[in-house]
């Protein structure tokens, strides 16, 4: 199965399903996702995401540092952190910062009666209504045609192609998951999501050299975060 969708690349890092829980409203307390993230088999940091609000407006704040190690030197940092407030499963705002190795980054946007604006510092966009960032924790991502690069502030394309169930260990206890091929131009990106409630469980994405970065997970929500009653694939929404 094939899916279409756009997608998000920084320079070491390609980053920032079927039906959501069955909850009728998103609960006030916060969840949080938190990753040790890897290099090919060596640890080179986190990258954390906190949710919090209601089914009218929910706040994402998430945040992200890498540093690879050759010798006793640090030869590749990263420090990217995005606020982003969402509403029925469209952006509302975004404020984004990212040190790529020295590069500094600067998105924002925000939603007006004319769309969405965003501003990278280079460029001023007008972009749709309704539009979504590389937002792995929602699984209405998969079904978008356009999604929103939280480090560049482009629109980026791609496709998603199911692939096979597997089994992750999560919070201590195994778990059923579905893994996504996120196909892109610079190369192939794999989510894996729970198969009975799609919460997002890990990540494994290529980086310079042929080399992969893996996201395990530490702690993932007991539930799946719910945005709006329509949210989901199956839903009209094309972002």
């Amino acid at each position: 199965m094939k899916i279409k969708l756009r997608a998000l690349t920084a320079a070491l890092l390609l980053t920032t399903g079927s039906a959501l829980a069955t909850s009728t409203a998103f609960a006030e307390d916060a969840m949080e996702w938190k990753f040790r993230v890897f290099l090919d088999k060596k640890e080179i940091g986190f990258h954390d995401y906190r949710i919090t609000g209601t089914d009218d407006t929910v706040m994402v704040d998430t945040q992200a540092e890498f540093d690879v190690k050759v010798l006793f030197f640090n030869a590749y940092s990263y420090r990217h952190q995005n606020e982003e407030r969402w509403s029925d499963d469209c952006l509302v705002d975004i404020a984004a910062d990212t040190d790529a190795n020295g590069k500094d980054f600067r998105v924002r946007g925000e939603l007006t009666n004319n769309g969405f604006e965003v501003d990278n510092g280079e460029r001023e966009q007008l972009l749709p209504s309704c539009v979504m960032s590389f937002a792995y924790w929602n699984p209405s991502m998969l079904e978008q045609s356009q999604l929103l690069n939280s480090q560049t502030g482009e629109y980026e394309a791609g496709e998603v192609v199911e692939k096979e169930t597997g089994e992750f260990d999560v919070n201590g206890v195994p778990v059923s998951a579905q893994q996504y091929d996120l196909v892109l131009e610079k190369g192939t990106i794999s989510v894996w999501y729970s198969v009975d409630d799609q919460r997002w469980l890990a990540l494994d994405a290529p980086a310079k050299g042929d080399r992969r970065i893996r996201y395990e997970p530490i702690a993932v929500p007991a539930t799946q975060v719910r945005l709006s009653r329509n949210s989901g694939p199956g839903s009209d929404s094309e972002g």
